[in-house]
């Protein structure tokens, strides 16, 4: 399960691009490396690409999402589109993510459109 962290600086934020399948120990190590890279680049506008990835996350992973966010380090002032794929079989895991991140304080909003996850990043 490849991921890439990379800053998009005409773009304003970092983008992380997933692939393949990933678990929750995955993830945390995916937001290691992204939230390092948003300190660097002192950049908390934060594009998770997960149109290529396949989420094999339960409930109870879900719901632990917004306490590893904190535990690693993600600010509350950070924005997070998480962007999705119509076609996903995991877009109510990606949806139900979103959500639990949200009622926890996270400002995490979720996309079908690139562009409009863009455009929202850098409407802070």
């Amino acid at each position: 399960m490849p991921w890439t962290v990379t800053p998009h600086p005409e773009e304003k934020c970092i983008c992380l691009e997933i692939e393949g399948p990933h678990r929750f120990p995955d993830v945390r190590e995916m937001c290691l490396e992204l939230f390092a890279v948003a300190k660097v680049e002192e950049n908390w506008s934060l594009l998770i690409d997960t149109r290529a990835s396949v989420a094999k996350l339960s409930i109870l992973d879900v719901y632990r999402m917004p306490k590893l966010f904190k535990s690693l380090g993600l600010q509350r002032d950070s924005r997070v589109a998480l962007l999705f794929s119509d076609a996903s079989p995991e877009r109510r895991t990606f949806s139900f993510v979103g959500t639990v991140s949200r009622n926890q304080g996270f400002n995490v909003n979720l996309f079908r459109d690139r562009d409009e996850a863009v455009d929202w990043l850098q409407s802070c």
